[in-house]
């Protein structure tokens, strides 16, 4: 039987290849192959762990193919496969696969979590059919509906009840627990909650697995983060209303309905390709979560957005708008103090071939170009822009580490994309100290910095700002003596008295200064 159905799906896909059905047609096989196939197969003649094995088997052949399809990606804007009818017959199978995982194995999650969690497990164990009716039919529509902002939002939300997200979303649940607890012990974490897609998103937090940022289905976890207070223009064609632009966020609740329509071995696979393998940004699981987002200077293939369609403008079709090198106008010093006004400027030098005018964010996604001004902050900073579609533009970093600038420019359906990376200088005292007449008292630098690799001499980077570190001692005008006041960690002796530290950080001809106290009793 489970041949009989390949050859059956095999001369549907050939006879359908050419269609423009083949999208919906290849779900369907994916459907029929696998209800018909493969659960026979581990059920009744080689067991369930060979059955699975060959789930990811077929999973990755159809991952390859389907990768190998799409052809070269383009340094950033949008995708379009070389052989898209291929493309499209193995996602729809990978589509139909899920979704025939979520008719058959949702009533029997659900039975066996019921000795496990028995108060909410057993109402639903009444509806596991409907359940995986509905988780069924709502994975088919991906084939036809993927990109709607509606689908979208139920294809989220309904992902946390599908036993086909659960061995991603389980580890998610796992690593929030545990990120929660490590913010406990005082690592630096906020939770925000995108609510469109239901994904509970952990920023500045622990693990950082990932130099950027990860997703495990409901669950993201942001290392780094760019962020942004008015929406963005690369998501202002989509229909997307969000008051936040955080492009890193979006992107991985990308990976969220990712998970939701392909299930488990899809995203695992992905995994591997974007991190093991070396496919990183054009990874294939990667430029289709990248169209939740559409980032101006990544690529992506449109399947949760609308495909990127011309439109008219004075000169014809949408074009990329242009930049003169450099550009932004004004980058950011290479190294810049805690406090410093940092000014920024993006609009000298652009031009739109279509002759759009610059302007402000049109919010409906249509000309005049727009810009919009992103941070990527160290953990903890709370520095933001006023107005981060305004150019030019001031900012004052409040904390010591690397900031990376990303100006986009973009006329709602194409754009450019730049970024400068700023190191901030920031001394620490760490003050008040206290100790006893004549004795030694210990003064510390620790947490002075220079970026994020620049840390104190003792432990900074190779290639990093070079640090130098001055302190002085005074009381009333007279200066004290230490024993080594250009040391981490010098020590000083003084008669009673309310002494003032001072400790100077300098790299790149950039000075930050933190005053302490001393009192000496």
């Amino acid at each position: 039987m489970t041949f009989a159905a390949a050859l059956v799906g095999f001369f549907l896909s050939v006879l359908f290849l050419l269609g423009p059905l083949a999208l919906q047609v290849a779900t369907a096989i994916g459907v029929t192959f696998t209800v018909i196939g493969l659960p026979l197969v581990p059920a009744f003649t080689i067991g369930i762990v060979p059955g699975v094995i060959l789930y990811i088997l077929i999973s990755v052949l159809l991952y390859v193919a389907a990768s190998a399809a799409t052809g070269p990606r383009p340094a950033d804007g949008q995708v379009t496969p070389s052989v898209p009818v291929i493309e499209e017959v193995c996602r729809g199978l990978l589509l139909g696969i899920n979704a025939s995982g979520q008719l058959l194995f949702t009533p029997v999650a659900y039975a066996a979590l019921v000795p496990v969690l028995p108060l909410p497990f057993l109402g639903l164990l009444a509806l596991s059919v409907p359940i995986a009716v509905y988780l069924s039919l709502l994975n088919l529509a991906a084939s036809v509906a993927a990109g709607n902002r509606t689908y979208n939002a139920f294809l989220g939300w309904s992902s946390v009840l599908s036993p086909m997200s659960w061995p991603v979303t389980l580890v998610g649940a796992t690593l929030a627990v545990w990120s929660l607890i490590m913010s406990g012990l005082g690592f630096p974490l906020r939770v925000t909650m995108e609510w469109w897609t239901l994904t509970l998103v952990f920023h500045g937090t622990v693990p950082a697995f990932f130099p950027t940022a990860y997703n495990l289905g409901n669950f993201s976890f942001i290392t780094v983060e760019f962020r942004a207070q008015s929406p963005s223009p690369a998501l202002a064609n989509t229909g997307f209303a969000f008051t936040t632009a955080d492009g890193v966020t979006f992107h991985e609740t990308g990976h969220t309905l990712s998970v939701g329509a392909f299930g488990p071995a899809f995203h695992y696979i992905g995994a591997l390709d974007e991190n093991v393998f070396g496919g990183g940004e054009n990874a294939y699981a990667e430029i289709i979560a990248e169209s939740q987002q559409r980032d101006a200077d990544r690529p992506f293939l449109s399947i949760w957005t609308p495909p990127v369609g011309p439109i008219a403008g004075p000169a014809g079709a949408n074009t990329r708008p242009t930049v003169a090198a450099p550009w932004p106008a004004v980058i950011p010093p290479a190294v810049a103090a805690v406090g410093q006004m940092i000014p920024l400027d993006a609009s000298t030098g652009v031009a739109d071939p279509d002759g759009y005018p610059l302007a402000a964010i049109n919010p409906g996604g249509t000309p005049p170009l727009g810009f919009l001004w992103l941070i990527q902050a160290p953990p903890g900073s709370l520095a933001a822009l006023a107005n981060d579609a305004a150019d030019p533009n001031i900012f004052v970093p409040d904390l010591g580490g690397d900031y990376t600038w990303r100006a986009l420019l973009t006329d709602g359906l194409n754009g450019n994309a730049r970024q400068a990376i700023l190191s901030v200088v920031q001394a620490r005292a760490n003050g008040p100290y206290a100790g006893a007449p004549n004795a030694a008292i210990p003064l510390s630098a620790a947490g002075s910095t220079a970026g994020s690799a620049g840390a104190l001499p003792s432990v900074a980077a190779a290639g990093a700002p070079v640090l130098t570190l001055a302190w002085t001692v005074t009381l009333g005008g007279a200066i004290a003596t230490l024993n080594n006041p250009t040391s981490e960690s010098p020590t000083f002796t003084a008669p009673v008295g309310n002494y003032e530290v001072t400790l100077t950080a300098t790299a790149a001809g950039v000075s930050h200064t933190a005053i302490a106290t001393v009192t000496v009793a």
